[in-house]
């Protein structure tokens, strides 16, 4: 059964899942994992939360089977449930202090150079410090999603998205040129 779970496209694997077939869900969860992993870890405040959130976002897929309708792609539907538990996140601990800059964990890049480690801790402060609804769009469009989806899943019209992304980008390419904008 399971190469043909592997040849049915998302939605329908939903919709198979959510009459009882669990080999459906074991596929779906596997193709997505570790995109959706990625997506909450660089939205949330540390890698503890980020597992915590993507383990709340599955559940909710779970509960929510029966009233599944494939309306928009399976991973807008996902990733539109992950959304909402990062702002959840995001307004319960509004009341908590934030955690220090310092102890941020990074995961760790084992055998590489500590130039490229220390780049890419970089890069993730830099993207970190963006502004929420430009951090999501940045990094949604990182995960492969089309201005489209990335507009459904932020509930935000498609020119914001552009706005956003642009705005992002910028921020992000004046940090690496120390300052100076560069011409893409």
């Amino acid at each position: 059964m399971g190469l043909l779970h592997r040849l049915r496209g998302d939605e329908s694997l939903m919709e198979l899942y959510a009459g009882g077939d669990v080999g459906a869900f074991n596929e779906l969860y596997s193709r997505h994992k570790d995109r959706l992993f990625g997506f909450i870890y660089h939205s949330s405040s540390d890698r503890t939360a980020a597992e915590d959130l993507a383990q709340e976002t599955w559940s909710a897929v779970i509960r929510q089977a029966d009233s599944y309708r494939p309306t928009a792609r399976f991973t807008t539907y996902l990733y539109t449930i992950a959304r909402r538990k990062l702002i959840d996140q995001h307004r319960r601990s509004a009341t908590r202090p934030v955690a220090d800059a310092d102890s941020d964990e990074t995961p760790a890049a084992t055998g590489s150079e500590p130039d490229t480690h220390l780049e890419v801790a970089q890069l993730r402060a830099a993207i970190k410090a963006l502004p929420a609804d430009q951090r999501e769009a940045f990094v949604l469009r990182e995960e492969g999603f089309s201005l489209t989806d990335i507009a459904a899943i932020s509930d935000a019209g498609v020119e914001t998205v552009k706005s956003r992304l642009r705005y992002a980008r910028q921020t992000l390419r004046q940090q690496f040129s120390g300052g100076h904008r560069q011409h893409a």
